[in-house]
């Protein structure tokens, strides 16, 4: 199954957007070639919840993470390196 899929029941399984904070750290790591999972937590600059609620309710962010300039709106995210 498609880890953005959850399975509802045993009749199939309904397809659900990752949120903002996923989106970041897929961009990275793949703009460092690595794994989600070789990154430091995404916590460790930011409230990830405060990040979700802010690019969903239409806002901007941009930070940095793990040597990288991070723009997350809510259209898309941009990975640039410092």
């Amino acid at each position: 199954m498609d880890s953005d899929c959850t399975q509802v029941g045993t009749k199939g399984s309904v397809h659900q957007q990752p949120n903002p904070t996923d989106k970041v750290v897929r961009a990275v790591a793949r703009a460092q070639d690595c794994t989600s999972t070789d990154l430091p937590p995404l916590a460790y600059v930011l409230d990830p919840e405060a990040l979700d609620s802010l690019v969903q309710s239409g806002s901007t962010v941009k930070f940095e993470y793990n040597g990288h300039h991070v723009t997350v709106s809510p259209q898309e995210v941009t990975v640039r390196d410092t």
